[in-house]
């Protein structure tokens, strides 16, 4: 009874939790569709362009303002004026104000609607106009600053340039479209040497999938020589790109940059070379910040491929595997049961090396190919030291098991998989390391179909010992054989992944 009252209730739990979560995102919406937005924000801006688009999926009612329209430019930098700013805010850059455009709401750096949803209840609670500054702290405005900033985005009180300061038109001419990552020492540096000239750095994390692809892609525009070297800096006056600086920043050519600040074409610099871009190649990479032009470089097939293979034949999958066929067999002989267990005990290895495969493609932007090679060229030599220097031991199923055997079933069997797929990663994650690196440049719906091809093979020898022990074949012979050819298949699966790695920087 109790389990028929459980089994109805949580469809009716699940029904209640979607309708009470589609009546919230509907109230969102309507509470935010009450307002008139005025976005700041430059095409030139990967973060600009994304914002854009959530503004127009969610029909509200806004109107960008480009800051390459001169106009505008003069708009931000009087906003910035009249909040007693230092510097050019951040962009996109949001004026919130009632329907009528009589009223201001708030204003501030926003990246997505959430953060439209936050100023908004700021808002509510402060029950004042607001703003809020890039590093989160809430301004309540005064009437007069209200006034102000209502006028100049009503286009009624721009500033003509020649009556700006002198040094508020140089804050504003310089900016940094910055590549980076976090807790990287050299983007901190490069930071601090553009800030010391008063330009403003406009940073984009490349551990998010949309900066990783235009980042990628401006790499291979440009022909660098490192494609995961950071940062990558990308130089503007007054919207005019005017220079890429790929790597490290040094305070002396930055000076010889804004020096040359007139110079027509774009120059790039790296490690002391200094070269002009061609036309077609700006071009490219204009369009690459807008979003109009990825490079995705799908990885070899045949490289993943042997990869996968050099995993599949690591001995130590086959000494486990065998052994648990091994306890199959004691407890059930042979049939549907064993080939069920099999069949689940498989699906959890697939199921536990997908979820590590997925989340070693999160971290992988993290780690330079040259360490990925140096960790498989590791595990390639350990493989071939293992397997030449020792001699594997046949476990003992009744003795080193006992606790499974009496837990054994097909839900059990996918447990023990899933565990055992994560416990087997020190003797078998190298390939998989390497594989993954060759993603990187993938969105992670590009990359689940390569990650399902490895996993498939990684399994395949699995598949075969299975059917072996469902057609009469001696699981215990084949284990004896795995053990018999250990030295020789560690020492083949470590060449391959030594080969296979250092092929990865060639």
């Amino acid at each position: 009874m109790l389990r028929c009252s459980l089994i109805l209730l949580l469809p009716l739990l699940l029904v209640t939790y979607v309708v009470l979560n589609a009546c919230v995102i509907k109230a969102t919406e309507e509470e935010l569709a009450n307002y008139h937005y005025v976005v700041y924000g430059s095409d030139l801006c990967p973060e600009c362009v994304k914002f854009k688009k959530e503004l127009k999926a969610a029909l509200l009612d806004f109107e960008y303002r480009p800051l390459e329209n001169e106009t505008y430019q003069h708009q931000l930098l009087a906003i910035a004026q009249v909040l007693g700013l230092n510097e050019t805010p951040t962009i996109p850059f949001i004026i919130i104000m009632t329907s009528d455009l009589d009223n201001l709401v708030a204003l501030g750096t926003v990246l997505s609607l959430h953060d439209l949803e936050v100023l908004i209840d700021q808002y509510a609670k402060e029950n004042r106009p607001i703003f809020r500054t890039i590093r989160g702290q809430v301004i309540t405005l005064s009437n007069d600053v209200e006034r102000k900033i209502i006028a100049i985005v009503k286009g009624s009180a721009i500033p003509a340039l020649e009556e700006r300061p002198s040094e508020e038109i140089q804050l504003g001419r310089y900016r940094i479209i910055m590549f980076s990552v976090p807790l990287c020492h050299a983007c901190e540096e490069a930071k601090k040497v553009f800030t010391s000239k008063d330009i403003q750095v406009e940073e984009y994390d490349i551990s998010k999938p949309r900066n990783l692809d235009i980042f990628y892609t401006i790499k291979r525009i440009i022909n660098s020589p490192s494609l995961e070297e950071v940062p990558l800096s990308i130089m503007f006056a007054e919207d005019k790109l005017i220079a890429i600086i790929d790597g490290k920043v040094e305070s002396s050519v930055l000076d010889l940059i804004l020096s040359e600040s007139e110079h027509k074409g774009v120059r790039y610099y790296r490690l002391g070379e200094l070269r002009e871009l061609p036309h077609e190649q700006v071009e490219l990479v204009l369009k690459a910040l807008r979003g109009e032009y990825i490079i995705r470089e799908h990885p070899n097939v045949g490289y993943l491929v042997a990869l996968a293979l050099s995993d599949s034949i690591n001995p130590c999958t086959f000494l486990v595997y065998t052994a648990f066929l091994i306890l199959l067999n004691l407890r059930y002989g042979k049939g549907w049961k064993v080939l069920g267990s099999g069949l689940s005990f498989i699906l959890g290895i697939i199921v536990g090396y997908m979820s590590l495969g997925i989340a070693m493609y999160h971290a992988i932007v993290f780690i330079p190919k040259v360490i990925v090679v140096m960790i498989g060229v590791g595990f390639g030599l350990y493989s071939i030291v293992t397997g030449a220097l020792e001699k594997p031991k046949l476990i003992a199923p009744k003795r080193s098991f006992r606790l499974l055997y009496r837990a054994l079933g097909i839900i059990a069997a996918f447990g023990i998989g899933l565990m055992i797929s994560f416990s087997l990663l020190p003797c078998s994650a190298g390939p998989y390391l390497v594989a993954i690196k060759t993603l990187a440049s993938l969105s992670l719906q590009e990359a689940l179909p390569y990650l399902i091809l490895y996993n498939v093979i990684f399994v395949v020898p699995l598949f075969l010992i299975l059917i072996s022990a469902y057609v009469g074949l001696s699981v215990a012979r084949a284990r004896e054989l795995v053990a018999k050819y250990y030295r020789h298949l560690s020492i083949i699966a470590g060449a391959l992944l030594i080969m296979l790695s250092i092929m990865l920087i060639l």
